[in-house]
């Protein structure tokens, strides 16, 4: 009687949330930045996690910071929204290492430094949101050996013309992350590009 009633549970759902229930949702264990030996999971935000971290950053800069209406609107694009919202998206997505069906934090505020409490600090915070964003890389935007070789090609080309130290120096660290892979994963010399040559 269990199993016919778990088929048609299964009938039931969508293809999606069949698949979904079977894979799991995929997170990532990280050290968590500042905090030597501590470990914490991540899991790439959903939309209703989006949207739940931009109500919720909302609430917080009209109720406890006592915004009005017009100081919130004009506050959206500022750093002190963008601080808020990502310290309410952490809260959702950082979750247990060894259980991450459970949450690292009980609330934002913990993680805001309520009460008197340490939170974390900025850097900390910038860390984590960029750890989310590699992770949200790795899953969806693997790049194809023709990208690859056109990064390597590019760097091999600024360091023939002494730019690269300039050129690095430029880039969000995500940028150079992104180069170093792409150099390290290089398995054949890539050909010097004819522009170089005369």
């Amino acid at each position: 009687m269990t199993k016919r009633r778990d088929d048609e549970d299964d009938e039931a759902i969508s293809l999606f949330a069949r698949a979904m229930r079977e894979q799991g949702r995929p997170h990532k264990v990280i050290d968590f930045p500042g905090l030597k030996g501590v470990k914490v999971a991540i899991w790439c935000p959903t939309e209703d996690e989006e949207i739940e971290a931009d109500v919720e950053s909302r609430k917080y800069l009209t109720k406890e910071l006592g915004l009005s209406a017009l100081d919130l609107s004009l506050a959206q694009e500022t750093e002190l929204a963008k601080r808020a919202r990502e310290t309410e998206l952490l809260a959702l997505v950082l979750r247990d290492p060894d259980a991450p069906e459970e949450s690292f934090v009980e609330s934002a505020d913990e993680l805001r430094g309520a009460g008197g409490r340490p939170g974390i600090e900025s850097t900390q915070r910038e860390r984590l949101m960029a750890a989310i964003e590699d992770f949200r890389h790795e899953r969806f935007e693997a790049r194809t050996p023709e990208q690859q070789a056109e990064i390597v090609r590019f760097a091999r080309d600024l360091k023939a013309v002494g730019a690269v130290s300039v050129w690095w120096r430029s880039c969000d660290s995500d940028t150079q992350v992104r180069v170093v892979e792409a150099l390290i994963d290089a398995t054949t010399p890539t050909p010097p590009s004819s522009s170089g040559t005369s």
